[in-house]
């Protein structure tokens, strides 16, 4: 019965003060000592000056995240709630509504935790029971509010490492979408527009939806003024809220 070889020990040698090198790999790596505990930390590069920039900055952030040593007991969501504060100005009301509803589903999983208490196991283990209930473009969403958050407590110096990164986008799978042919959306048209008031401006708007290639929302704030017929051009600004992108785009009329 064969044993299984156990793979021996990388050698760190030193190279400089906090700074080591992978004798097999010769890949760099950071010692340093906080509150009597040893950090190590791979510099993930083989270029010593590229090393010692990597190095500066770790120790700089090492030292941010002592000076933060006040903010060691604020939660998951204290810190949310900071950072809804620093994006609300720059969003939609759609867009913070989904980052709101994405922040009340991880809750129950990091509400109360101290942000420095956040592992990658936790949120792995997240992942694996978050994942399963809810469809992959809810899961990218959450996952992509969490790591966000965590990231806005690097900033602040409260986190050096941010744990959530380990957890990977979920596929979305591919929509089946069925496209009705110009025949089919003309017929749906006199259908509609045989009935009441009401289907007459339903098939008003599906007929500019379909020619325009607008969004719904954007479509309900096109006006008159938004024709250039000189130019043979429409505007699609979204109105006062702006489109998805925030960007006014030119589309040209066509028979």
């Amino acid at each position: 019965m064969s044993q299984t070889k156990k793979r021996p020990q990388a050698t760190l040698v030193k190279v400089a003060e906090n700074l080591y090198r992978n004798e097999s790999s010769g890949t760099y790596y950071a010692l340093v000592k906080r509150s009597g505990k040893q950090i190590k930390r791979s510099l993930k590069t083989k270029d010593r000056k590229l090393a010692d920039r990597r190095l500066r900055t770790f120790q700089n952030d090492m030292d941010r995240v002592d000076l933060a040593k006040g903010n060691v007991k604020i939660s998951f969501k204290e810190m949310s709630e900071r950072w809804l504060k620093t994006i609300r100005p720059h969003l939609k009301d759609s867009t913070y509504l989904r980052r709101e509803t994405a922040l009340k589903a991880l809750y129950p999983y990091f509400g109360k935790t101290n942000l420095r208490s956040i592992t990658k196991r936790q949120c792995e283990d997240w992942a694996s029971k978050r994942g399963p209930k809810v469809a992959p473009a809810t899961f990218n969403i959450e996952r992509e509010t969490l790591i966000t958050v965590l990231q806005h407590a690097q900033g602040e110096g409260i986190l050096l490492v941010n744990p959530a990164r380990i957890v990977k986008k979920r596929k979305r799978g591919k929509t089946q979408l069925e496209i009705p042919s110009q025949d089919e959306l003309l017929k749906m048209l006199k259908h509609l527009r045989a009935q009441d008031i009401r289907y007459q401006r339903t098939a008003d708007m599906i007929e500019l939806l379909a020619w325009s290639g607008m969004r719904v929302g954007e479509a309900n704030e096109f006006r008159w003024k938004d024709i250039d017929w000189k130019r043979g051009l429409f505007a699609v600004t979204g109105g006062e809220t702006g489109t998805k992108n925030h960007d006014v785009r030119m589309v040209p009329m066509f028979p």
